[in-house]
């Protein structure tokens, strides 16, 4: 990778597998390659403790991958395109921060646990699918809100209890 003209430009894919191999996580490299190119149009102060905090303020880390917040539109994670794993677990409450999120995908996984309520703070939300996993409960009030306002659009198991219809 360089610099060139406010441009990051792609050297060699070597940098990566060096760093992998020395024990530098992906999910670190994604974070910090995020971080550059969020950086190249709005310089950020020198000091680091600075560059810290902007840098995870850019990005959410879900599962396997980190997203930009401010250019992360869809979020395509349907266990039938996951190739060889599934997500498990629960739904991070973190996925609240995507705020640019328009559609969200999570079926077909290993999820478990309830929909976290931070999912209402996604106001651009217009589709989410978490049908075909082990989620339980009902859908929060906040998410609610957003079928309400946003003509949201959601695909649930039917052994979730869909309070947006009261």
């Amino acid at each position: 990778m360089s610099w060139e003209n406010g441009e990051i430009r792609y050297v060699s894919d070597s940098i990566s597998h060096i760093l992998i191999k020395k024990g530098i996580a992906m999910k670190y490299l994604t974070i910090l390659l995020l971080f550059i190119i969020s950086c190249a149009d709005n310089p950020v102060s020198s000091n680091d403790d600075d560059l810290t905090k902007n840098a995870i303020n850019r990005v959410v880390c879900l599962w396997h991958d980190c997203y930009s917040i401010e250019t992360t539109t869809e979020l395509n994670l349907c266990g039938e395109n996951a190739g060889y794993y599934k997500l498990t677990g629960s739904i991070p409450p973190a996925i609240g921060n995507l705020v640019n999120l328009t559609h969200i995908d999570l079926s077909m996984n290993e999820l478990t646990g309830e929909i976290p309520k931070e999912i209402g703070n996604l106001t651009n939300l217009t589709f989410m699918a978490l049908d075909s996993n082990n989620l339980t409960g009902e859908i929060p009030e906040e998410v609610c809100i957003l079928v309400e306002n946003n003509d949201l659009h959601i695909v649930i198991d039917s052994e979730m209890i869909n309070t947006c219809d009261d």
